[in-house]
């Protein structure tokens, strides 16, 4: 029986880019502002009146609530401020009569741009302090991921939808953090791209995943035709050194480098056009084979397939997932795999979760697929029990790709 699909976690929020504050805080910080106001205005009462320096101090709660508060507060105190240095403090020092209307009304509007002036700022240079923070601790704390243990591997089988043999897998990794538990892929890749450091998760995965990789084919259990699939991200592309640090890994490990297929979202392709392209060539150049991922769910995906030179095109879960509901994905579906053909490309299905949608990926000529049918992501050891006696695996993806070739009890 196919399991759950798993579901994608959400993002990791940063908090520096939060205006929320909790209720305590909220409380004396308006307590503050208002005792200045009140201080201000009842400063300038006693002076006589808006020519003494006194009114001035209503800029220091105005500039309290803007950094607080951001625009609304700012516009609250600003007009409170206002109206307690104009009108309700009727009287000037020098002369002893009323305000001119004139007078209070230029000091409101002054509170007024200055209140939303600093507002503007701070929102912009907190919130880049805060995520600068956060994301120095962050990058800290995934690099202590690395060096303790903390990151391993799982292995997700891809089949060959033809002849049911395992082609292949995809590695795919996963964080136990001594405290929080296990860290959703999905929340840590996305927080390591945010802030800048995803290199650092890369470049570990596609050491393990070529040392494992090294280890199969020194025991006889792979073969130069056994594909490891690696995702790599946007940042990953532009930074010559994940080239380089991958070049030096399949010399050492002596894994083929057209084993290794490098998985890139179609969002990472217009990250940096020209960066991506020269990357992408160079990998292509030392024999690495490219694979779009989640083909078909990105805005320029056929210009995509003009720019860049790739091997494979990965179709998204999305498209298998509505298949015998939506007649829609069935027709982008067979024709992805119709254009990959037209390009001498391969194909994958992504997220198959029944003997149907296998079988119908396969009718549309779809090469190899993978998901919770053939196999969820297993450890590396769990893995090495198949290839070590691949038959029984082999018989089972068959049964499943067509049942009249099950053997009868």
């Amino acid at each position: 029986m196919p399991g759950p699909r798993p579901t994608r976690a959400p993002r990791v929020r940063d908090p520096g880019t939060s205006d929320a504050v909790t209720t305590g805080d909220t409380g004396v910080a308006w307590t503050v502002i208002l005792g200045v106001v009140a201080v201000a205005w009842v400063g300038t009462y006693a002076a006589g009146g808006s020519k003494t320096a006194v009114p001035h101090l209503f800029y220091v709660p105005v500039i309290l609530a803007a950094f607080r508060f951001r625009a609304r507060g700012a516009l609250a105190v600003a007009l409170l401020a206002g109206l307690l240095a104009g009108p309700l403090t009727p009287l000037e020092a020098a002369t002893g009569a009323g305000q001119a209307a004139a007078n209070w009304v230029t000091r409101l509007v002054g509170f007024e741009l200055l209140g939303q002036l600093t507002a503007d700022l701070a929102g912009h240079s907190l919130a880049s302090v805060r995520h600068q923070r956060t994301s120095r601790r962050f990058c800290a704390e995934m690099a202590a991921a690395v060096e303790g243990g903390q990151l391993r591997l799982v292995y997700q089988p891809v089949v060959d939808l033809r002849s049911g043999h395992l082609a292949g897998v995809e590695a795919l990794v996963r964080w136990e953090h001594p405290a929080r538990g296990t860290v959703p892929p999905a929340e840590f890749i996305a927080a390591a791209e945010a802030y800048g450091c995803i290199q650092v998760i890369t470049r570990w995965v596609l050491a393990e995943a070529c040392d494992q990789l090294a280890g199969w084919r020194s025991a006889g259990q792979a073969d130069d035709d056994f594909v490891l699939a690696v995702n790599v991200s946007a940042l990953d592309l532009g930074d010559p050194g994940v080239v380089d640090h991958l070049r030096v890994l399949l010399a050492r490990t002596g894994v083929p480098a057209r084993s290794v297929h490098l998985e890139i979202t179609e969002t990472a392709l217009v990250a940096d056009i020209d960066a991506v392209a020269d990357h992408l060539a160079t990998l292509r150049e030392m024999g690495v084979r490219l694979a779009i991922d989640d083909f078909g769910t990105g805005e320029s995906s056929l210009g995509h397939l003009h720019r860049f030179r790739v091997d494979l095109l990965k179709i998204d879960r999305v498209f298998v997932e509505r298949f015998g509901d939506d007649d829609r994905a069935d027709v982008i579906a067979r024709g992805v795999v119709g254009i990959a053909r037209a390009l001498a490309l391969a194909t994958v299905a992504e997220g198959i979760e029944t003997s149907g949608q296998a079988r119908q990926v396969r009718s549309f000529g779809c090469d190899l697929g993978q998901g919770f049918l053939f196999g969820r992501p297993v450890p590396a050891a769990d893995l090495t029990a198949i290839l070590a006696d691949p038959v029984p695996f082999t018989v089972a993806t068959r049964a499943l790709l067509d049942p009249t070739s099950a053997p009868s009890s």
